[in-house]
């Protein structure tokens, strides 16, 4: 998982990341409480490069609140996390 660009960012956030070999991936934005905002991916990539963006909204299309939330990627039994901050 790379650092998102922009961050902060407003309106929209770019995300990438690798995998090593094909797989199923979960991509979710959570809030600093650790609850899910967004599901931005559930399915199955090829190993390589991915990239997707997410726009500041959450699961229903409501515009996210200005704040730090976390991008957490799960790829088997790998997870990995980074921070992004959302100003408005």
């Amino acid at each position: 998982l790379h650092p998102p660009h922009p961050n902060p960012f407003n309106p929209r956030t770019t995300l990438s990341f690798e995998l090593q070999q094909a797989g199923s991936v979960r991509v979710e934005i959570l809030d600093a409480a650790g609850r899910r905002v967004a599901r931005l991916l559930d399915r199955r990539l090829g190993a390589g490069s991915h990239e997707l963006q997410w726009n500041g909204t959450d699961d229903s299309g409501r515009p996210a609140a200005s704040g730090v939330y976390f991008c957490r990627v799960r790829e088997g039994g790998n997870t990995a996390t980074v921070r992004v901050v959302m100003l408005k």
